[in-house]
C-alpha cells in the first residue's frame, strides 16, 4: 500500500509532519479527516519511513493513559484521538494517529500494535495480548508501567553509582595534582634552603633531616609528573575497556563486571530477578506452558547468563524432568521462584504469586541501592581525606621540624 507525507493541524492548533499508509490520496485525506487532522500538504511519500522508538518517558506516558482509558471503560479510539491533541512529543503524537488510523479500519488492538511495534522500546502486543487473555488489560498494562519503571530507576541508580565517586575522585585528584605540582615543590625549596640542606638527603634520618613522611611526600613530588601520567593512563585504559563492552559482544563481560562490583552486584541481579519474575507472570498470565514461558522469562530478563540458564532449564522441561530436577545446580535460577511455581502452579495461582515476587526483587534492588549510596559516600569521603591528610600532615610536620630546627640553631 502507498506511503504519503503529510503536514497537518490539529483543533488545538498544533502542526506537524507524519507519514500515513492509504489506498489514494483521497483515502489518505479522508483518514487524516477523521481523526481530527486538518491536511495542509499531502505528497507522495519518497522513501519508506523511519519512526525512531518512543523515549522511555513516552512509552510509560503512552502506557498509563491506555491503562487508565481500559479501566474507565473510555473507547480508545476516541480517547487516542483526543490524546493525540494534547501531547506535545511529535513522536508520540505521530504513533497515536496511526494507531487510530489502524483501529477505526477495524484491526484489533494486538494486532495494531503488532504493526506498530518497532515504535516500542519494548515487545508490547505481547504483553496486551496476555492482558486481553486474563480479562485484566488495565491490570496488566499497569503491572508492565510498575516494571519499567523499576528499569529506569535501576539504571538511573548504577549511573549515580558510578557519577558519584567519579566526580567526588576526580575533584580529589585535582587537589593532589595542584598540592604536587605548586605547593609540596615550592615549600620543599624553601625548607630545605632554610636548613642549609641539598636536595635528595630530605629522606635521610636523624637531625637536620626531615621526618621520614615529609621525605616521602618530597620525593614523591620529584617523581609527579611520571606519577600522573600513569594515573591518567590507569584512567584511560578503564574508560577504553568500558566503552568496548557496549560494542557487540561487549555485553557478557559488562554483565561479568557488574556481577562482581560489591553492592552494585546486588542491585543489578536484583532488578534482573525482578525483570525475570515479572515477565514469568505475564507469561503465565496468557498461559504459556513452563518451558516456553521460563524461556521468555530468561530472554527478557536482560541478562545473557540467565537467558542461557533459562533456555537450558527449559529444554529439560521439554524432556520430561520436573522444575526441582530442571534446575538443579543452575545457580542463576533462584531457588525463592522454583519453590514459588513449585507451589502455586497446582493452585492455579502462579501469575499472582510471580506478580508478588517481582515486587520483592523491586523492593530488594531499590533497598540495596539505598544502601549504597548511603554506605559509598562516607566511605569515598574518608579516602579523600585520608589521601589530603598525608599530604597536609607531611607539610605540617616539615614546618615543625623546621620551627625547632630553627630554634635550636637560634644565638
Amino acid at each position: 500500500m502507498p506511503l504519503f507525507d503529510y503536514t497537518g493541524q490539529l483543533q488545538s492548533g498544533s502542526v506537524f509532519q507524519g507519514t500515513l499508509e492509504a489506498d489514494s490520496p483521497g483515502r489518505a485525506e479522508a483518514i487524516l479527516a477523521d481523526m481530527g487532522v486538518r491536511v495542509t500538504a499531502l505528497r507522495p511519500a519518497r522513501r519508506q519511513a523511519y519512526v525512531a522508538p518512543l523515549s522511555l518517558d513516552d512509552f510509560l506516558f503512552f502506557n498509563e493513559q491506555v491503562a487508565s482509558m481500559t479501566r474507565a471503560g473510555v473507547p480508545l479510539q476516541d480517547g487516542l484521538r483526543t490524546l493525540a491533541a494534547d501531547v506535545a512529543s511529535r513522536k508520540l503524537k505521530r504513533l497515536l494517529l496511526d494507531l487510530v488510523a489502524e483501529l477505526e479500519a477495524g484491526t484489533p488492538l494486538e494486532q495494531a500494535l503488532a504493526k506498530l511495534d518497532a515504535r516500542f522500546p519494548t515487545r508490547y502486543a505481547s504483553v496486551v495480548q496476555a492482558g486481553l487473555a486474563t480479562g485484566d488489560l488495565g491490570g496488566t498494562l499497569y503491572g508492565l508501567t510498575t516494571h519499567l519503571r523499576l528499569k529506569s530507576d535501576t539504571r538511573r541508580a548504577l549511573v549515580e553509582l558510578a557519577a558519584y565517586p567519579l566526580i567526588i575522585l576526580a575533584f580529589a585528584f585535582g587537589i593532589v595534582v595542584f598540592l604536587m605540582r605548586v605547593v609540596v615543590p615550592e615549600f620543599e625549596s624553601m625548607a630545605l634552603d632554610m636548613l642549609g640542606m641539598p636536595e635528595g638527603v630530605a629522606l635521610a634520618v636523624g637531625p637536620p633531616a626531615m621526618p621520614y613522611l615529609t621525605g616521602l611526600l618530597f620525593s614523591a613530588a620529584h617523581a609527579w609528573p611520571e606519577i600522573e601520567i600513569a594515573l591518567l593512563a590507569l584512567v584511560g585504559l578503564v574508560v577504553v575497556l568500558t566503552a568496548a563492552t557496549y560494542l557487540p559482544g561487549g555485553r557478557p563481560v559488562r554483565e561479568w563486571f557488574l556481577r562482581r562490583i560489591p553492592g552494585v552486584a546486588q542491585v543489578y541481579w536484583s532488578s534482573v530477578l525482578a525483570r525475570f519474575a515479572h515477565t514469568s507472570a505475564l507469561a503465565a498470565f496468557s498461559r504459556r506452558p513452563l518451558p516456553e514461558l521460563i524461556a521468555a522469562s530468561g530472554a527478557a530478563s536482560g541478562s545473557l547468563s540467565l537467558a542461557r540458564t533459562a533456555e537450558r532449564v527449559g529444554r529439560k522441561l521439554s524432556q520430561g524432568l520436573s522444575l526441582e530436577e530442571a534446575a538443579q545446580g543452575e545457580r542463576d535460577i533462584p531457588a525463592l521462584w522454583t519453590c514459588v511455581v513449585g507451589v502455586t502452579a497446582a493452585r492455579g495461582e502462579l501469575a499472582p504469586a510471580l506478580e508478588e515476587l517481582a515486587r520483592t526483587y523491586e523492593l530488594r534492588a531499590r533497598q540495596w541501592a539505598a544502601t549504597v549510596r548511603l554506605v559509598l559516600g562516607p566511605f569515598l569521603l574518608l579516602l579523600v581525606a585520608l589521601v589530603l591528610g598525608t599530604v597536609v600532615s607531611g607539610i605540617a610536620l616539615a614546618v615543625v621540624h623546621l620551627i625547632r630546627s630553627l630554634t635550636a640553631y637560634a644565638p
